[in-house]
């Protein structure tokens, strides 16, 4: 896949939520395959960076349902964009901010996240 217009990224950011929030992980695995056809890189700022993949399936092993992904803020400029999210523990009720940064590049996928560790509840 070429580098994806600011439209296409758009277009991720908002699916990749709906997709999350809807428990679809098999689509969610999808689109993150169409973009990161090469290489996904995940990282969770201040922690070693891991195989990407492997960062996903326990990222949705971990919390896929358990939390629900609410959208404050998204921009996109050139093949980059940033998300301020809230993250609702549904058990809980609590909230937890992230901030995620998304770099495109022809196939490849790279995405940092800025987030408050807690256990999930």
């Amino acid at each position: 896949m070429a580098v994806p217009t600011e439209d296409e990224i758009r277009h991720f950011l908002h699916e990749q939520i709906e997709l999350w929030n809807a428990g679809k992980r098999e689509e969610q695995t999808a689109l993150y395959r169409r973009f990161a056809a090469k290489e996904l890189v995940i990282e969770y700022v201040g922690q070693p960076v891991g195989d990407g993949w492997r960062t996903f399936e326990h990222m949705w092993d971990t919390f896929g349902g358990k939390v629900r992904v609410e959208v404050d803020l998204m921009l996109v400029n050139g093949s980059e964009g940033a998300c301020h999210h809230r993250n609702l523990r549904l058990a809980s009720g609590v909230v937890n901010p992230s901030i995620e940064t998304y770099r495109f590049e022809e196939g490849r996928l790279f995405i940092r996240y800025f987030y408050v560790p807690t256990p999930v509840q």
